[in-house]
């Protein structure tokens, strides 16, 4: 038997090699497309998943950084507050001395005590954006209040550090 023959023979009883491997080549195609539906089914899945995963860890890392936030903006208009008595304070040594210094440094603490209450009251973003804005606006006078609020703050930390630390600088002097 020839080639010829062969081919004579499966024409007629069964189906030819050629028509076999088409046959195979749809299975192939039909699995493998169910198999890629399958994947990207279980991909999708997961992802969604994830995606729900990731949203919840983010919402309780913002809830837990806002409460975080919001203690230190109460510990900052605490501080605020004790600046604004201070300036209150060493306004009132000024009162009989020299009235007008002490006239504009009652004006000083009272904008303090504004800005305490603003920070006690009003989210973070609301003050960093307003004192951003005030910073454009007023750039000399927001470099002096920063410069003040400075100085007060070295006055403050140098008067609650610790008595043997202070004994030490006295020591080298």
């Amino acid at each position: 038997m020839q080639d010829s023959d062969v081919f004579k023979e499966n024409n007629g009883s069964s189906p030819s090699l050629d028509e076999q491997a088409r046959s195979l080549g749809r299975e192939a195609a039909a699995a493998g497309s169910q198999a890629r539906e399958k994947v990207t089914s279980t991909i999708q899945e997961q992802a969604a998943k994830i995606s729900d995963k990731a949203k919840n860890v983010a919402a309780d890392t913002g809830a837990k950084i806002e409460n975080l936030i919001d203690e230190q903006r109460a510990s900052g208009a605490s501080y605020l507050q004790n600046v604004a008595d201070l300036v209150h304070q060493a306004a009132d040594v000024f009162d009989k001395e020299i009235p007008q210094a002490s006239q504009y440094i009652h004006q000083a603490a009272q904008q303090i005590d504004t800005v305490a209450e603003t920070v006690r009251t009003r989210r973070m973003r609301e003050v960093a954006d307003d004192m951003q804005h005030f910073a454009r606006r007023q750039p000399a006078l927001f470099f002096g209040g920063a410069l003040f609020l400075g100085f007060a703050a070295v006055r403050v930390f140098r008067a609650n550090s610790s008595p043997s630390s202070q004994d030490s600088e006295h020591a080298r002097q």
